[in-house]
């Protein structure tokens, strides 16, 4: 597991992320950075465990979770319990062997999911050594 998630100084400059509740901002900052988080964007994440490491109920945990995908902050598969964050790629793109390796590696435990079509599109644009890995044959 990483240790380091780069959050930039520029999220309280943004105009959506101003516009948030305070439950909303907090509930981005907690999916930029939670334990259960990876570096690519795309992870495994009940919404149970979002609301306990929150201290709220599952059901203010999934209003929020849907207030953010409604902003493009993220999308979430509630069946697969799957979370994309939809820029993260622009913060981290894995390009030597050993970052590249690593990606797979996590992105090798996400249950079949919606959401792997978008995060490939993601990759293609915005991380090309990412997409060409994935592209060759390994599955995501």
């Amino acid at each position: 597991m990483a240790h380091f998630f780069a959050v930039s100084p520029r999220f309280w400059d943004d105009e959506k992320v101003a516009a948030w509740t305070d439950a909303q901002q907090k509930l981005a900052l907690y999916l930029l950075t939670c334990k259960h988080r990876n570096l690519e964007g795309l992870y495994v994440l009940p919404l149970s465990y979002a609301a306990e490491d929150c201290n709220w109920s599952v059901t203010k945990t999934r209003r929020n979770m849907t207030e953010l995908c409604k902003a493009g902050f993220c999308e979430y598969d509630e069946t697969s319990k799957v979370v994309l964050i939809a820029k993260a790629l622009d913060y981290y793109q894995p390009k030597s062997e050993k970052q590249l390796k690593g990606a797979l590696n996590d992105l090798s435990s996400i249950p079949e999911t919606g959401l792997q079509a978008r995060f490939l599109a993601e990759a293609e644009h915005r991380a090309p050594d990412l997409y060409k890995a994935l592209s060759n044959g390994t599955e995501l």
